[in-house]
């Protein structure tokens, strides 16, 4: 019985090889569906604009696609954009539909973009995406990897990199195997698709029931308002005096309805880009200007060049001002109704612009009154302005000087001559030294007697406190000796006393 049933199980385990054999196909016959969406075009770090990053998504299916959550990813899992899931709007994607996601400075480039999302780069230097080697990934809500592209070249003079549409199935479709540079090409002109993304109310699901959106079926919500229009319509950059509490920002509003800038900011391009928020009670009334100084807001416009942006709470860029260079001290810069930009020498805020500029026709200039002329016989000098006596010096000669005085060639004045006087003889017995012009004694040499052999006496003065000094100094010189070698002078005069009196023999 054992042997029975081990055979019938070996019946069993060959019977079910062999209908596999059969029935099995060679895995280059199996097709596998193609992804529901894929990442087409790319942009990371080109020369010169390493914050000016591109992505393009698409709808790689025949159904719309909610990628509402959804987020792309850089080689450090760090999110660098996301189609937010917190706010009362989804983001869906027509059939084969394409979401255009660029970066702040890319924005800026190309300010006429359609775009469907807007982020700022993780660093205001290097960007998001590192041009010579990164890995980009397409994640859904739930965290999945839809898709990913990496690469390992030099980004900086490549351009865009594009993906290659699929031409084995429907148009517009484009293959994906893992993202491999395979199936990557880079181009420096490309025409990039036109942004589909349409964002829908949010419709909550009832018992966990998953929601689905049919394109025949419209979904009932609120009728739409007449969306409010604001432009930014005048700056004051640089003002007289201080900036500080004088700049400011108008905003007008065109619409017939009131402006909340709820989750609104300002932005301020010049060499960076500074975004400033707007406090969340701020509202315009229809038909009428916001001024924003920078005494509410905290901002502060360059003297030299730049631009504002008006910025909605999704990240849209709702009005810009053309770009103003080096304006002068008081000179606003406004738009007018063409949206032409020019300087005025009359701000107006709250106002209508006052296109005026500081002409010469109403330019008034305060002068000092001409001077009265001058009497007959004056003239006005030109360094004092003020009026001065002619003095003809044709043929003049100056008087004589009085006695005792001359005429001094440098000055034309009369100067007192200076009178030397004589020195007075000296006394007798005494000579003027012509060196030192003072008297001194002169020396009188004793004169030879006339009789012969006879030696002629000097008479000398008296000197006999010289010779009692000399003496004095001799007999303290022999004090000081004889009690420095006292000792040896004793022994000396004992040994001599000895030797006298010593008998002789």
């Amino acid at each position: 019985m054992v042997g029975f049933l081990i055979g019938l199980l070996i019946n069993l385990v060959v019977a079910s090889s062999a209908f596999s054999l059969v029935t099995e196909q060679p895995e280059s016959v199996i097709e596998s569906a193609p992804p529901r969406a894929v990442m087409t075009h790319v942009q990371a770090g080109p020369t010169g604009m390493a914050t000016e990053e591109l992505i393009v998504l698409h709808n790689n299916s025949h159904e719309p696609l909610n990628i509402t959550g959804w987020c792309f990813r850089n080689k450090n899992l760090i999110d660098i954009a996301c189609f937010d899931n917190s706010s009362d709007f989804e983001y869906w994607l027509p059939p084969f539909g394409d979401a255009i996601v660029a970066s702040e400075s890319f924005a800026s480039r190309y300010p006429d973009a359609d775009l469907a999302l807007i982020f700022s780069p993780i660093s205001q230097s290097s960007g998001s995406l590192v041009g010579s080697s990164d890995n980009l990934q397409l994640v859904d809500d739930s965290g999945q990897v839809i898709d990913s592209y990496q690469w390992f070249v030099n980004w900086s003079s490549r351009g865009v990199a594009y993906r290659e549409a699929c031409v084995e199935t429907d148009a517009g479709c484009y293959y994906d195997q893992s993202g491999l540079m395979g199936e990557w090409s880079f181009a420096l002109d490309v025409v990039w698709p036109i942004n589909q993304v349409e964002p829908r109310p949010t419709v909550d699901c009832i018992d966990e029931i998953e929601c689905s959106i049919d394109e025949d079926i419209p979904i009932e919500s609120e009728p739409e308002s007449t969306p409010v229009d604001l432009i930014i319509s005048e700056l004051l950059p640089n003002a007289l005096g201080s900036d500080a509490g004088q700049e400011f920002i108008e905003i007008y509003n065109r619409s017939e309805q009131i402006a909340s800038l709820e989750g609104y900011s300002l932005e301020i391009v010049g060499t960076t880009i500074k975004r400033h928020m707007l406090p969340e009670d701020m509202n315009i009334l229809a038909n009428d200007w916001l001024v924003i100084g920078n005494s509410v807001l905290s901002f502060s416009l360059p003297n030299t060049s730049a631009s504002v942006r008006l910025i909605d709470g999704d990240g849209n860029i709702v009005a810009t001002t053309e770009g103003y260079h080096d304006p002068s001290d008081g000179f606003a810069w406004q738009v007018n109704e063409l949206g032409e930009w020019s300087y005025s020498s009359q701000p107006s805020p709250g106002q209508a612009n006052v296109f005026k500029l500081l002409t010469l026709s109403n330019l008034v200039i305060e002068t000092d009154p001409a001077p009265k002329p001058c009497l007959d016989g004056q003239y006005r000098h030109p360094e004092t302005n003020r009026c001065r006596k002619i003095i003809s010096v044709i043929n003049a000669t100056p008087a004589a000087c009085k006695d005792g005085y001359y005429r001094s060639p440098e000055t034309g004045r009369c100067r007192k001559i200076p009178v030397v006087d004589a020195p007075k003889d000296c006394p007798a017995g005494q000579a003027r030294n012509p060196e030192t012009g003072r008297c001194r004694k002169v020396a009188v040499m004793s004169k030879a007697d006339s009789r012969p052999g006879q030696t002629a006496i000097v008479h000398q003065p008296n000197q006999w406190y010289v010779i009692v000094a000399v003496v004095g100094t001799a007999l303290a010189l022999i004090g000081y000796g004889a009690w420095e070698f006292r000792s040896s002078l004793a022994k000396i005069s004992g040994r001599l006393w000895n030797r006298v009196s010593r008998p002789r023999s």
